[in-house]
């Protein structure tokens, strides 16, 4: 795939430096073939590579507001790059999928600094039977496994009583 070079006048909204060959970024989304500029200068997206993971287990494990918690424990331990500005493409319409590997995700990441490209994955991330374990964890920790578990038993009760319903 042929990529891009900086739009002029482009500046990183992060840390406000000029866009440059040094430190342009591009990225690929997972369903799409496409490279797209991202807004993010280098410095930033490498910030966000090797942090993002370990910022997701701090704040589940510090916060102390349950719908943030809710919410991250919902989303589950992200896998990939995220963030709403740098990575726009990337975004899902059900916000719970983001940087999860479900869904749209950032694949792949090019520097033009060093003209590689490289996997979006988190620094730390874990995957398949690590990252159920980890979420399942967490989960059961901060009180939510029983929670997923009554909203599933509602669920089938749910579906039990339109079946009955149904039948007389």
């Amino acid at each position: 795939m042929s990529h891009s070079t900086p739009p002029a006048g482009m500046e990183c909204p992060v840390t406000y430096d000029d866009i440059d060959f040094s430190n342009y970024v591009e990225y690929r989304v997972s369903n799409k073939e496409i490279w797209y500029v991202c807004p993010f200068e280098q410095m930033a997206v490498e910030q966000l590579v090797s942090t993002q993971f370990d910022k997701w287990i701090e704040r589940v494990n510090k916060t102390d507001c349950q719908a943030e918690l809710k919410r991250l424990l919902t989303k589950g331990p992200p896998i990939y790059v995220s963030d709403k500005v740098g990575f726009e493409h990337a975004k899902n319409e059900e916000d719970a999928q983001d940087g999860t590997g479900e869904g749209k995700f950032v694949s792949h990441l090019w520097f033009m600094s060093d003209n590689e490209e490289r996997v979006g994955k988190l620094a730390n991330a874990l995957e398949g039977d690590d990252r159920m374990k980890k979420w399942g964890e967490l989960k059961t920790f901060h009180g939510f496994e029983e929670a997923d578990r009554a909203a599933e038993g509602k669920e089938e009760e749910k579906g039990e009583e339109k079946g009955e319903e149904k039948g007389e």
